[in-house]
């Protein structure tokens, strides 16, 4: 093994260790999930691939890559570890759902949708909690 060589795994080891023993590695060089900078797409956007990403990222305009799916709440973009949902859309139509598409919009979390409970202990219709949403989401692509 070459210095290089020697470099980069010293440097991926260092990368799983102060994570606490897990990394996430994208396909696409040009994504750094979980990363400070969330990497960057063609347009400038930040790529968020993952749940650290989405935190680093909050009030950014991102680009989403992931899984057209359908949610009580309105469509979503689901990713391996990621659920953001497009609250300008109220479903994909039936031809998107379950491909790829990319989305950009900002990225926000909010508790506007979470469950409430009644005084009478009645449960309402609603999220578990907080969830990311992106309020307009612009096709970046569909695939």
């Amino acid at each position: 093994m070459g210095r290089r060589g020697l470099t980069a795994l010293v440097c991926a080891t260092l990368v799983v260790a102060c994570s606490g023993g897990s990394a996430t590695r994208s396909k696409d060089p040009s994504r750094v999930a979980g990363s400070a900078d969330g990497g960057a797409a063609a347009g400038g956007e930040r790529v968020v691939v993952d749940l650290v990403g989405a935190r680093n990222a909050l009030g950014s305009r991102v680009r989403v890559d992931g899984t057209a799916q359908n949610a009580k709440l309105a469509a979503a973009v689901v990713g391996d570890e990621l659920l953001i949902y497009c609250l300008d859309r109220d479903s994909w139509p039936s031809d998107v759902v379950g491909t790829q598409v990319s989305v950009i919009g900002t990225i926000e979390w909010t508790e506007e949708f979470a469950a409430e409970t009644s005084p009478n202990g009645e449960i309402s219709a609603g999220t578990d909690g907080g969830v990311f949403v992106i309020r307009t989401c612009a096709p970046a692509s569909t695939r």
